[in-house]
């Protein structure tokens, strides 16, 4: 339960004798923000599954109009100064300020220490930006009044217009509909309690028919509040913008800690600008929530408050940047409608200004400098001149990977259990070993009977201090049950036992992993995608000993966990694929797994990409494209076959972004005469590095102009062309690349070509 709750509280209603032009605000369009208005409804420990289970009538009609995520989060971002306990004190206090534990420093529901002077309840930034604004706050969890809005207050100076204090949540109702009916607030924040309290009496689950109904019964809360809401008599010529949201989920009868059941939260906004019926699969965190009624009321974020994270569920532009080479490939698009005032847009590079451009532009090609091997990371940001949309910012790494250093086992699993690496790591298996086509080559095959050992010693003896990285590539298309491992050295009847894991969620459909050292707390990361669905996934967890494990997916970053100082994470027992240390935890159906690596270091993010270059994205399209029959006969699927027999190969479809199964006759290279010279263009897959037309690469396809007198013998390389600017931005995913040929002038014709290697 919360520590400083009383089930019983006195109901304590009060509001400030100030004059009638302070306690509210005209009706209609007549408030300071031209009829936009905010009401704001935080639900205290809602599961999001537990949210569609139950029968939500009114908040189903908001969702209707609006856009909700079940994928929001709370909890702060694991592995990071920000990461907070998943109890009511840091979840409101994140909801109401913008930020997490590292700003408003609110660790439980004690409260001690927090700084609400420097990170205010969201209503005071209001009152500072807007001194006639009408705000209100009625809630059932007294710290948020008595703590919060109280501890906000500058110098002691109120700055909300109406505080109550209920002790149900039918009080607060009731309050809010009073509220609506005889005031004119801008922005009104309610807080329900009740589902919190059946999930502590009884389990937060889908299974529990309390907690399920306890939610329905919230649900009919707001449907009196969204009456007296809609019975204003000006309410056609308001825009009331609605959002909910919660503090946190929960497991058992409890919350507090960091599994995705705690952590995952839903958020719903509705009205205003929203689109209608949207289901997003955006992840905001909570301090959102603050953001995005600041951005429907036409407040401008102030860059000095700190705030975490910008609006959910508003039109806004959307920025994007992308590799090709040693360029940076920017663009950006604007929401239906524009933006007020906006003039123009400004292109930054690490803070300095490296391009002003006009309103009618989109796009934008940057050379910055790299280096000859490894990588370097730019942050761009947009920022749009005129208009109060805040700067949008995007992080990109250029140069080439390396994901061979340091390598200390590799188990390809091509019928062999052979380590070739040349490190003698040599696997063991256990029960008859079976083998199916793979990511490369063969795989092995995982089940109840089947698993491979390695003796833990030599090089994969990490001590205290070594960093280590572990792959591997894994297909599942059936739900296990537990929480089986993929690839440990420790015993997983307990997370607090020494060593590592990278295991199965229980029962599926995603992964997670656990560290124990010997000189701090287990250390856990459960908020691994999907992998249960069939199709071929690359997991990859990097050990920086003295910073955070960071996890891939795909070759994405999806998190990170503080482990610097935990100690060593050698045990005395194997190094298990399929099983854990002590040989348990293994699979009740099968599952496919390739090209298990460990290196002896941290790999970083741009060797990430060179790991997984050339088998993630191909597979995705290859999954897209065919079907599961076709998939498994190299006639049709394969990398050299024609299955429309138009003259490419599936491997040139790829690379040009064609249909293998339709036959098309468009031209590739596109050839032009500027100013005397003759340049050729053609489409190519973003992402890659090297240099174009001679030796790039992406996705392990590599684009190499060639050239030839006589179509005897072919010539490739700088030889033939010099590269011609930088490339264009095409779509998401594409751009133009071009070259200028060097044509010997002594020769009547002369013949090119783009040969595709995959």
């Amino acid at each position: 339960m919360k520590l400083t709750l009383a089930l019983h509280s006195l109901t304590l209603t009060a509001s400030l004798a100030l004059p009638a032009a302070l306690m509210a605000s005209g009706p209609g369009t007549t408030n300071d923000f031209g009829g936009r208005r905010v009401l704001y409804i935080g639900i205290d420990g809602v599961r999001p599954d537990a949210l569609q289970a139950a029968n939500t009538p009114n908040m189903d009609a908001l969702a209707a109009e609006g856009v909700i995520t079940y994928n929001a989060f709370s909890g702060g971002v694991l592995g990071t100064s920000s990461q907070q306990s998943t109890y009511s004190g840091p979840g409101w206090s994140s909801l109401l300020t913008g930020v997490w534990t590292d700003k408003h420093k609110v660790t439980n529901n004690s409260f001690t220490g927090h700084d609400f002077q420097n990170y205010p309840h969201f209503f005071r930034r209001i009152k500072e930006k807007v001194p006639t604004a009408h705000v209100s706050s009625i809630i059932h969890w007294s710290p948020i009044d008595t703590v919060i809005v109280e501890g906000s207050k500058d110098g002691g100076v109120e700055f909300a217009d109406f505080r109550s204090n209920q002790s149900t949540d039918t009080g607060v109702a009731n309050v809010a509909a009073a509220q609506l009916g005889s005031s004119d607030p801008d922005v009104m924040f309610l807080h329900f309690d009740e589902v919190d309290y059946a999930g502590h009496g009884y389990g937060y689950s889908t299974s529990v028919p309390e907690y399920l109904s306890a939610i329905e019964g919230v649900d009919g809360y707001i449907g009196t509040v969204l009456t007296a809401l809609q019975n204003r008599p000006q309410y056609a010529q308001e825009d009331w913008l609605v959002i909910v949201s919660t503090d946190h989920g929960g497991t058992g009868t409890g919350h507090g800690g960091q599994t995705s059941g705690e952590r995952t939260i839903f958020m719903l906004v509705s009205g205003g600008a929203t689109e209608n019926g949207v289901v997003s699969t955006e992840s905001p965190g909570q301090p959102a929530a603050p953001a995005t009624a600041m951005k429907h009321l036409g407040i401008t974020l102030d860059p000095s408050w700190g705030w975490e994270e910008d609006a959910f569920g508003l039109p806004a532009p959307r920025f994007d940047a992308e590799v090709a080479g040693d360029y940076a490939l920017l663009h950006w698009d604007l929401p239906e409608g524009g933006l007020s005032g906006l003039t123009g847009f400004e292109l930054l590079r690490d803070g300095v200004s490296i391009a002003t451009l006009g309103l009618e532009v989109r796009s934008y090609t940057d050379s910055p400098v790299v280096p000859a091997s490894g990588g370097v990371q730019y942050s761009y940001s947009l920022r749009f001149s005129g208009s109060s949309e805040p700067d949008q910012s995007e992080q990109l790494t250029l140069g080439t990977g390396d994901n061979v250093s340091d390598l200390e086992m590799y188990l390809t699993f091509d019928e062999v259990t052979e380590d070739a690496s040349g490190k003698g790591h040599h696997a063991t298996a256990v029960g008859a070993p079976s083998y199916v086509d793979g990511v490369s080559g063969k795989a092995a095959v995982l089940d109840s009977g089947r698993y491979f050992t390695v003796p833990q010693t030599g090089g994969l003896l990490f001590g205290s201090t070594m960093d280590f990285t572990v792959s591997f590539w894994m297909k599942s298309s059936g739900q296990w049950s537990g929480d089986p491992s993929f690839v440990s050295n420790k015993d997983w009847d307990s997370g607090a036992n020494q060593g590592w894991i990278v295991a199965g969620q229980a029962n599926g459909p995603a992964w997670q992993w656990n560290l124990k050292g010997d000189a701090a707390s287990r250390r856990d990361f459960d908020n691994g995608g999907l992998v249960q669905d069939g199709k071929w996934h690359h997991i990859l967890v990097s050990h920086d000993r003295d910073g955070s494990a960071s996890f891939y997916q795909d070759g994405e970053l999806i998190g990170s966990v503080n482990i610097a100082n935990d100690g060593s994470v050698d045990t005395g027992f194997p190094l298990v694929i399929g099983r854990d240390g002590e040989l348990d935890y293994g699979f009740n159906q099968e599952l496919y797994i390739d090209e298990v690596k460990i290196w002896r270091r941290a790999l970083s993010e741009i060797d990430v990409k060179a790991e997984v270059a050339g088998r993630s994205e191909y597979f995705v399209w290859q999954e897209d494209q065919f079907s599961e029959a076709q998939l498994v006969d190299p006639q049709v699927s394969g990398n050299d076959a024609d299955p429309d027999l138009d003259g490419m190969n599936n491997a040139l479809e790829f690379a040009l972004g064609r249909n293998p199964l339709v036959v098309d006759a468009a031209t590739v290279l596109q050839l032009e005469q500027v100013d005397g010279e003759w340049i050729v263009s053609w489409p190519q897959r973003s992402g890659g590095t090297g240099i174009i037309g001679v030796d790039y690469q992406v996705s392990g396809i590599a684009y190499q102009l060639e050239a030839s007198a006589s179509l005897g013998g072919w010539q490739s390389g700088a030889s033939v062309i010099h590269p011609h600017g930088g490339p264009r931005y095409l779509q998401p995913g594409w751009h133009k690349a071009s070259a200028k040929l060097l044509t010997p002038s002594s020769e009547d014709s002369y013949f090119y070509q783009l040969k595709v290697d995959k």
